[in-house]
């Protein structure tokens, strides 16, 4: 899937640096975590999308980067969520709290097992 991030906000979170306590954004966080912890973060994680979108001004695919967003939930609930919880930008939702993509741009056999 198509992930979009404006340039200012990944230069944004490149001088802002991870956290480092469990469950903080970009921490590793140790919880198993539910479906329930991924239900409360999905509209957080929307308006994240559509606040990246109308400040790119460009048309995204906001209901799909939120499905995305909820399938790594759904894979890695204890991680994901409390990451998605406190993340401020698309940029830093999508670079600390989703599982990485491979070099073919896919999650390739970590998501969907």
């Amino acid at each position: 899937m198509i992930r979009i991030a404006s340039t200012v906000i990944i230069a944004a979170l490149a001088a802002c640096g991870g956290a480092s306590k469990p469950g903080a954004v970009g921490g590793s966080g140790s919880s198993a975590g539910s479906a329930a912890d991924c239900a409360k973060i999905e509209a957080g994680v929307k308006a994240l999308y559509e606040a990246d979108a109308m400040a790119a001004k460009e048309a995204t695919f906001v209901a799909d980067n939120v499905a995305m967003v909820m399938k790594d939930c759904a894979h890695e609930p204890g991680r994901v969520a409390p990451c998605a919880a406190g993340a401020k930008s698309v940029a830093q939702l999508e670079s600390e709290c989703l599982i990485p993509l491979d070099q073919e741009g896919t999650e390739g056999d970590k998501v969907g097992q």
